[in-house]
């Protein structure tokens, strides 16, 4: 059985509309399990008016995105799990049947994904490459929200790691698939919506994602340090937003001295 993970902070607006994709399907062929953070901006009564259609529901006070996520992976009961937060959405029923029917025995199931950009009325496809090397994953990664994991896989691996605050799911599947050799598999289908403005994607914690990455990376994969800073999209987006004077004296900073 899978297990779709939700967790919520205060994104009344998103928690309803991930709710509201979910519950499209009246016959659900999988457990729900939200998590809520203690919520004061009216995400406990939107909990409380779907309640008989949530499987697992605990609403406390967490230390963060990861901490709440690794609380639905103890309270989950399925062998799978898709963690599908507010403001993701399943935008294409007959597709998520499909991806999440396919290949159970594997490790780590990953599909695409869209990015919806609703201020510019705009939605990105991205897509995935049936392999997945060490230099793509060090550079991109796998979205957490269209793709389904084994759950024996973190008794394996271990939960996510709480000490990094943005980049711990990436963490998570460099850990698996690179130390643990986790089996995957891609499924060439796009089923699932996500917010094209939540943190990983924002500007401000781009410092942030970038000092966690280079921290991981120099730790496991040291080799790869150059690679990271040359082709990363953090760091290209990082800089890129920065006026040309500013950019090249910080540039230099960083690729000498990993200094942001």
């Amino acid at each position: 059985m899978l297990s779709v993970v939700t967790i919520n902070l205060n994104n009344s607006i998103g928690l309803s509309s991930t709710l509201s994709s979910i519950f499209v399907d009246k016959k659900k062929h999988f457990e729900l399990v939200v998590i809520d953070g203690d919520s004061n901006d009216g995400s406990k009564e939107i909990l409380i008016q779907k309640s008989f259609l949530i499987d697992v529901l605990k609403s406390e006070k967490d230390s963060g995105i990861y901490n709440a996520m690794n609380k639905g992976i103890n309270l989950s009961s399925g062998d799978r799990l898709l963690f599908l937060n507010s403001g993701d959405i399943i935008n294409n029923w007959f597709n998520f049947n499909k991806f999440i029917s396919d290949h159970q025995e594997t490790d780590i199931v990953y599909s695409n994904i869209c990015k919806v950009l609703s201020d510019e009325n705009k939605t990105i496809e991205s897509q995935f490459p049936k392999s997945l090397s060490l230099d793509y994953m060090i550079c991109f990664g796998l979205p957490h929200q269209s793709t389904i994991i084994k759950k024996s896989l973190f008794d394996r691996v271990g939960f996510y790691d709480e000490n990094y605050s943005i980049i711990s799911d990436w963490v998570f599947f460099m850990e698996a698939l690179f130390f643990h050799n986790a089996t995957y598999k891609y499924v060439d289908i796009n089923s699932i919506n996500f917010d094209g403005y939540g943190i990983s994607n924002q500007t401000k914690y781009l410092n942030k994602i970038i000092s966690e990455q280079l921290d991981y990376i120099t730790k496991r994969f040291p080799s790869k340090v150059e690679l990271y800073k040359s082709h990363s999209p953090y760091v290209k987006k990082y800089f890129r937003s920065m006026p040309r004077w500013k950019k090249y004296i910080l540039k230099f900073l960083f690729m000498k001295f990993n200094i942001l």
